[in-house]
């Protein structure tokens, strides 16, 4: 299912419902199993990243300059701090224009624990 192409996400708020309604099913078809549940929601955020800016509404997604200017300013704080700044840009800024950060950082393993912490934080799929 790949409604976003043809949606439009005005808020933060209705990004968030919208990934929250896909990883809920996501859980069920995955499963009791934690780390399937986990995997799955990494692979709904990794899609979600790689909508066109277009989707998102134009009045809270991140201009070019403002994406390299968080960036730039991510890039050499410590890990644990880098996850922590991307969180808390995903609940204020929303979690599309915080994937646009962590993928300007190109750091796989940033990438990886972010995704991890957001499936876990935002839509309840709790890490053992």
């Amino acid at each position: 299912m790949n409604l976003e192409k043809e949606s439009i996400f005005e808020t933060k708020q209705e990004e968030i419902e919208y990934l929250q309604k896909r990883l809920e099913e996501a859980k069920k078809e995955a499963g009791i199993e934690i780390e399937r549940q986990i995997e799955r929601g990494k692979e709904i955020i990794r899609q979600h990243s790689e909508i066109p800016q277009e989707t998102i509404g134009k009045e809270y997604a991140f201009s070019s300059e403002e994406k390299l200017r968080r960036v730039e300013n991510l890039k050499e704080e410590p890990h644990q701090k880098q996850v922590e700044e991307l969180l808390r840009i995903a609940e204020e800024k929303g979690v599309w224009n915080a994937t646009q950060i962590v993928k300007g950082i190109r750091n796989d393993h940033l990438t990886d624990d972010f995704h991890r912490n957001l499936v876990s934080k935002f839509f309840g799929i709790k890490m053992r």
